[in-house]
């Protein structure tokens, strides 16, 4: 009883959060409800006993991945100016398409096949598993291959020097440009203290 209560509110805050994310005018608000969400399916992963994909999700998207989009666009003052339109003019079309794909989707994995009345077309009918014992074994051996130098540690250390140079790059673009030559002026402002002290 007390898991369904967790996973209730868990989907609430994650769905509502995902929901403001999309509708936000803020760009700056938004990336911040995109880190609640975000950590809200890292609780939804471990109330399914995938502890090991819980913290990548809080370690890896709600740390670094929201972290670099909140630093982006706190980088690009542009919009950030409250008079700047935070929405473009296609929102309907993308809403419309949206609720077309979820309709297909929800089509697609029903358990029981559903006719259409599109010709012979028929959808759904997944054979869904009862139960599955094989995924902590499977987090166990995903975990292993991360850090084996023979399978995926060289992507994954490829991948956080790419962000590493984001993130430097990101702070070039933010520091002002300066000339490196003194102006003439620069100059004589110097040599007018020197002589005052």
């Amino acid at each position: 009883m007390l898991e369904k209560i967790v996973f209730l509110i868990l989907s609430a805050v994650t769905l509502g959060s995902g929901l403001v994310v999309v509708t936000q005018r803020n760009l700056f608000r938004a990336a911040l409800y995109l880190v609640v969400a975000l950590i809200g399916v890292a609780g939804l992963f471990v109330l399914l006993d995938a502890g090991f994909l819980g913290v990548v999700q809080v370690f890896i998207y709600a740390g670094a991945i929201a972290i670099l989009i909140i630093f982006a666009v706190m980088v690009t003052r542009r919009v950030m100016y409250p008079n700047v339109p935070q929405t473009n003019t296609q929102w309907a079309w993308a809403a419309g398409l949206v609720v077309i794909l979820f309709v297909i989707l929800l089509l697609t994995l029903a358990p029981n096949e559903i006719s259409l009345p599109i010709g012979n077309l028929t959808m759904g009918g997944v054979n869904w598993p009862e139960e599955s014992s094989d995924a902590p074994a499977g987090l166990v051996e995903l975990g292993k291959a991360l850090v084996d130098a023979e399978k995926y540690v060289v992507p994954f250390e490829v991948a956080s020097v790419l962000l590493l140079v984001a993130m430097i790059g990101a702070v070039y673009i933010v520091f002002p440009k300066r000339d490196t030559a003194p102006s003439p002026a620069d100059d004589a402002d110097a040599q007018a203290e020197v002589e005052e002290e």
